[in-house]
């Protein structure tokens, strides 16, 4: 993650390095070449995925053909790959829910704010002294 500061009131306009990858291809002289090329672009980005060393652009692709439905995400016709995910939610399902806890930086300059007994006792203490 960067940060990027620029003097537009707008919001910055999206990078183009996922895009680059399709100029690094030959030329192509007709349609079924362009489709040729975003099919190599989007069969790197799926492997590159698979062998854990995606890119952000190669993630950019990978969303895109999510989006357009090229490629699918389902368990559907798949039996393996269903009993698989079916297992995983059953644990998923069973991790508790976390447990939010306002910090001392919530509370302000935090005086009034016991995080445990302990310090409780600690600051009753301090105040005697």
């Amino acid at each position: 993650m960067r940060a990027v500061l620029h003097d537009s009131p707008t919001a910055p306009l999206p990078e183009l390095k996922p895009v680059v990858s399709l100029f690094e291809e030959p030329h192509p002289s007709d349609e079924t070449g362009i489709a040729e090329i975003y099919q190599t672009v989007a069969r790197r980005a799926v492997v590159a995925w698979k062998d854990d060393r995606a890119s952000d652009a190669d993630a950019h692709w990978i969303n895109w053909l999510l989006k357009t439905g090229l490629l699918p995400n389902s368990a559907q016709g798949d039996h393996q790959v269903g009993e698989l995910l079916k297992q995983y939610r059953e644990f998923e399902s069973k991790i508790p829910e976390p447990r939010v806890i306002a910090g001392l930086a919530d509370q302000g300059n935090g005086t009034g704010f016991p995080v445990s007994r302990e310090v409780t006792r600690c600051s009753e203490w301090r105040s005697q002294l």
